[in-house]
């Protein structure tokens, strides 16, 4: 799957999720810099301002030609459903967001500190 397709399910989700519910989260997906993956990221400012909750979700391209946007989705609900639940990690703003989990051709991982990108 080329970057621009990638982009292109990640932008049509999160229209479709803004015109369905509203979120007090800024959520966004892009393709850099591992233009192997689509990521959604989820950012929720802290009170100080210099803090945040956030996180990011991987889809591999190798899940989306195997399974389309039903990958990108099962990344992006378990993006969404931290948000909800509010477990979202806190971490300061000026850094990355944590990876919380991958979805490659084998399914859904939950990353833990220290883990690497399986692609």
């Amino acid at each position: 799957m080329t970057d621009a397709q990638m982009q292109a399910i990640g932008q049509k989700l999160l229209t479709q999720l803004w015109q369905a519910d509203g979120f007090a989260v800024q959520v966004s997906s892009h393709t850099n810099p591992d233009p192997s993956a689509l990521v959604f990221m989820a950012r929720q400012r802290g009170d100080t301002g210099r803090s945040a909750r956030a996180g990011t979700v991987y889809v591999s391209a190798q899940a989306l030609n195997d399974a389309g946007e039903g990958a990108a989705l099962e990344g992006l609900d378990y993006l969404l459903t931290r948000v909800r639940m509010e477990t979202l990690p806190a971490c300061p703003m000026t850094l990355k967001a944590p990876v919380l989990a991958v979805r490659d051709s084998e399914g859904m991982r939950v990353m833990r500190e220290g883990d690497s990108l399986p692609f």
